[in-house]
């Protein structure tokens, strides 16, 4: 039987981890996420638009 994706195990998946690397595709700043929150799935911003996460370790 196939597992069913809820909306609460989605936003459970998009939480961030310590270490993990996100770029912004505008600018080319690079940050590391040093302390995750607890709220769950949380966006980091820049340029206006959402960074996303990098391959590599650039």
């Amino acid at each position: 039987m196939k597992k069913k994706t809820t909306a609460k195990s989605a936003k459970k998946e998009l939480k961030m981890k310590k270490g993990e690397k996100y770029v912004c595709d505008s600018c080319g700043m690079a940050v590391t996420v040093d302390r995750a929150c607890e709220c769950g799935a949380c966006d980091i911003i820049c340029c206006g638009e959402n960074m996303r996460m990098a391959d590599c370790c650039c």
